[in-house]
């Protein structure tokens, strides 16, 4: 018995006194005290309180029960399913509007990137990393977001000192910087028929139009200026230090280089990130020295380089690459995803096809630039 029941269960223990109390009284003297009157009053009021929290404590938990997917219910909806089931694409259905949009609860991406804490590799061991899976996720509920970032003029000189000797200074090189809210998703036209078919276009929300958008949102990360309304990403002015690798040197030489440079500027390096080609050469052995370098964690996908996870991304440049540390940054939304359907387009209505949209409002914010180093060239000659 929970600690409600208890409580509901004494109250109701009391009142049923009250109540013989009071029959006792009318029975004897034809009325009960004020004393009596008012206990019982007051009990009865305890007890319709009592047991209405305890009727909203059910409704709270039969609502999660119904959220969550048939046969599982330790987990949320997907971004499809609750499209599909939502009172807005019923009613777009029918004709009676023009557009579905629907803001997700789930701010989370389709791959489930995590909000918080370590690079957890345990979580998806039968598919390589996404980005998406390293960078920490929060919220804001701002059009832009304002914070200070240490910049690559930091430094700590913190030591012992003999008695009377003055200690060494220490500098922290801040600069208040703002990321506005960005729009970052994509939209695909798809015929009508999916529209009638839930399962289907669930199935299509989840495994391509949101992997799209997710795609879209890791280009923004690595890509992205912060100009012409791109999100502010690594590539954007003191996002990361420039690294310069030794003549002659390996990629894979040059990448433990960069490791303890961010070692070095004490943060911890859990995510290294190279493009595909620059990965399968590494894969091959086609690189000289590669010894230890690489490996897997046990029988699964997630690989590593000098024991750091590594994300093989489609928009990094060959020869390119970055080593960083999550907790130097964060990816901050603003709201749910947001799924549209709509029909209001010349094309659309001369071929039968229906526009959906996968769209998210966030900003990339970088708190420590010395906790990312990024390098133009793995392989300097």
């Amino acid at each position: 018995m929970s600690d409600l029941d208890k409580a509901v269960k004494a109250v109701e223990d009391r009142l049923q006194e009250a109540v013989k109390t009071h029959e006792q009284q009318v029975a004897e003297h034809g009325k009960a005290t004020a004393a009596v009157e008012a206990e019982m009053k007051t009990l009865a009021e305890d007890w319709a309180q009592a047991k209405a929290e305890q009727a909203e404590r059910i409704k709270a938990l039969e609502q999660r029960l119904a959220d969550a997917p048939a046969g599982d219910s330790g987990h949320a909806k997907s971004v499809g399913e609750q499209f599909v089931e939502s009172e807005q694409l019923a009613q777009f259905k029918s004709g009676a509007v023009g557009r579905a949009t629907l803001e997700t609860k789930n701010t989370l991406t389709s791959t489930q990137g995590r909000r918080s804490g370590h690079v957890d590799t345990q979580g998806a061991p039968n598919r390589p990393l996404s980005l998406l899976d390293v960078i920490p996720q929060g919220q804001t509920d701002g059009n832009a977001v304002e914070y200070s970032r240490e910049e690559a003029g930091s430094s700590n000189n913190a030591g012992g000192k003999a008695d009377g000797s003055a200690l060494d200074e220490s500098k922290l090189d801040l600069a208040q910087v703002t990321d506005p809210i960005r729009n970052v998703g994509t939209y695909l036209r798809v015929s009508k028929g999916i529209i009638e078919d839930n399962a289907a276009l669930a199935s299509f929300i989840d495994h391509r139009l949101m992997q799209m958008a997710d795609a879209a949102l890791e280009r923004g990360i690595i890509t992205g200026t912060g100009n012409s309304g791109t999100l502010g990403g690594f590539a954007a002015t003191k996002r990361t230090v420039a690294f310069t690798g030794e003549t002659g040197e390996a990629m894979q030489e040059t990448i433990n280089r960069m490791k303890y440079a961010v070692y070095g500027a004490e943060y911890v390096p859990d995510f290294v990130i190279v493009s595909p080609g620059d990965w399968g050469a590494l894969e091959r052995g086609d690189l000289a020295g590669m010894t230890g370098a690489l490996n897997y964690l046990g029988q699964g996908l997630v690989p590593h380089l000098w024991g750091v996870p590594v994300v093989a991304s489609p928009h990094v440049a060959d020869d390119t690459g970055i080593v960083g540390s999550s907790t130097g940054c964060m990816l901050l939304n603003r709201s749910g995803i947001a799924v549209q359907a709509y029909e209001q387009d010349a094309a659309n209505a001369t071929s039968g096809l229906v526009t959906l949209v996968a769209e998210r409002r966030c900003a990339f914010a970088v708190f420590a630039q010395r906790a990312f180093a990024s390098c133009d060239d793995l392989t300097p000659t």
